[in-house]
């Protein structure tokens, strides 16, 4: 039997079921495009919003670049960890540090008493070059020699003075502490001076000594005389009747 030949026309059915899907179809890119456009707003947004970051980003490292210049100033420095190598071993000898005993921790402590007993000699050179330096004052008649003769007088007699303070300040609180030694051998509880009671000894020896050489009434008129002196200052001037 010849076999029959399939139709190509559709159905009623058929048709409908096809106009169904080609509209369908047909509604499937109106959808698309919006989303379509939808993300393409979506991306140009955050391409904005980006490129926006990424300036307020370099203008906030701008800044922090110009802070960072003027506190780090005081800041530490940063070295890198790595060691450099080294091109040639350098064959320089090393300069030798000459240093003065005297002063130097390794050879012993700075004692003050024993200082000024050691070199109590410079007392009496000073006094030597202030009879020379006298002498010389009387013979000068060039003006700027004499004013130079005078400044180098006021200095050595300023020095010797103080090194005699000094001196005798050191021998007061020796003194007072061999006093303490012999009553802490008796018995008694050890008693440590501080330093606003040592100035009050060494104060009150002074006074005792003006006393005794009758310098003590000076030295009070002298001191009356600079505090009426600093009242005078405050004390307003006579005005001009003019």
């Amino acid at each position: 039997m010849d076999k029959k030949k399939k139709s190509n026309l559709l159905t009623f059915e058929e048709l409908e079921k096809y106009n169904k899907l080609e509209s369908f179809e047909l509604q499937l890119p109106s959808r698309n495009r919006k989303r379509n456009r939808n993300k393409s707003r979506q991306v140009e947004q955050d391409n904005q919003d980006y490129n926006y970051n990424q300036r307020r980003d370099q203008q906030i490292t701008k800044k922090k670049r110009k802070s960072r210049t003027k506190t780090q100033r005081k800041k530490p420095r940063e070295v890198s960890s790595k060691v450099k190598p080294i091109k040639r071993y350098s064959r320089d000898k090393k300069q030798e540090m000459r240093r003065d005993p005297r002063f130097d921790s390794l050879s012993s402590m700075f004692h003050e008493h024993h200082f000024l007993e050691d070199y109590s000699f410079l007392v009496e050179k000073r006094e030597e070059e202030i009879a020379t330096l006298r002498t010389k004052l009387k013979l000068a008649s060039d003006r700027q020699k004499i004013n130079k003769y005078n400044r180098q007088l006021s200095m050595l007699i300023q020095s010797n003075l103080r090194a005699k303070e000094k001196t005798r300040a050191n021998q007061v609180i020796r003194e007072r502490n061999r006093k303490e030694a012999k009553l802490i051998k008796k018995g008694k509880r050890p008693y440590f001076l501080n330093r606003a009671k040592k100035r009050k000894l060494i104060l009150k020896d002074k006074w005792d000594t003006l006393t005794k050489e009758g310098k003590a009434d000076k030295v009070l008129k002298k001191r009356r005389q600079r505090k009426i002196s600093k009242k005078h200052k405050y004390v307003p001037r006579k005005r001009d009747k003019n």
